[in-house]
């Protein structure tokens, strides 16, 4: 017969097959043995939350959480499904618990550093989306103060000041964003168009010219480059 860490790791496997309902049945039924298990609870929020039955999920999460709260990795499903739920202020809240708790928990916080930065951004990108610009800088903020390595951060910055219309503000983060990798794209566009709508056409051009001299398959900046070259002509 098998152990409870047997029958527990079969329902993870069961989850990460996509057998959802057998996951749940699996764990509901270890949890009439064990209530103050926080992984079973943990888990079994989980298979409710794929089945996308967010409530009971926000509820087992916070059960587990009681039983552990230096439960690092349900914190951040608790904070995914507030995402989920557009719950965001409670998200951003429980991201920042999950954020304290990897760099208090170090090593035994399960190395949860990355998904904390993957959902910040989700968060971040939710935020953009519905142009709560503040709430997006200080999401996006935050990821990048956890690592300095990831140039999408910076470009994500530069967007949202962009939106903002602070363009010296957003130059800084697309300039920042290339430095870290010579190959952004869109950094590039961005920033020569923020030279662009603070009169610096010079500058727009240079940098738009880098563009496509490393990505001449970028039609999106050719109606600038030309309406730049009339503006020469007619001078």
């Amino acid at each position: 017969m098998k152990n409870v860490k047997d029958l527990v790791k079969d329902g993870k496997e069961m989850l990460e097959k996509g057998e959802y309902k057998k996951a749940l049945f699996t764990f509901l039924n270890l949890l009439k043995e064990h209530p103050d298990w926080p992984d079973i609870r943990n888990y079994l929020g989980l298979a409710y939350n794929f089945l996308n039955n967010l409530e009971e999920a926000e509820k087992e999460f916070k059960e587990a959480i009681k039983l552990n709260p230096n439960y690092v990795e349900a914190h951040l499903n608790l904070a995914l499904t507030y995402n989920e739920m557009g719950k965001y202020d409670q998200a951003s809240e429980e991201f920042e618990k999950a954020s304290k708790l990897e760099k208090k928990l170090g090593n035994s916080g399960f190395g949860k550093k990355d998904k904390i930065i993957k959902l910040l951004l989700q968060l971040g990108d939710l935020y953009l989306e519905t142009k709560d610009f503040h709430n997006a800088l200080e999401t996006y903020k935050k990821a990048d103060s956890m690592t300095k390595k990831y140039p999408d951060i910076k470009l994500k910055i530069g967007k949202v000041y962009f939106e903002m219309k602070k363009y010296s503000n957003a130059l800084i983060y697309f300039k920042k964003s290339i430095e870290l990798n010579k190959n952004m794209e869109e950094s590039y566009f961005f920033a020569g168009l923020s030279y662009y709508n603070q009169k610096k056409f010079d500058d727009a051009e240079k940098m738009w010219e880098q563009l496509l001299k490393k990505f001449p398959q970028n039609k999106k900046v050719l109606p600038y480059l030309k309406v730049l070259k009339d503006k020469k002509e007619s001078k």
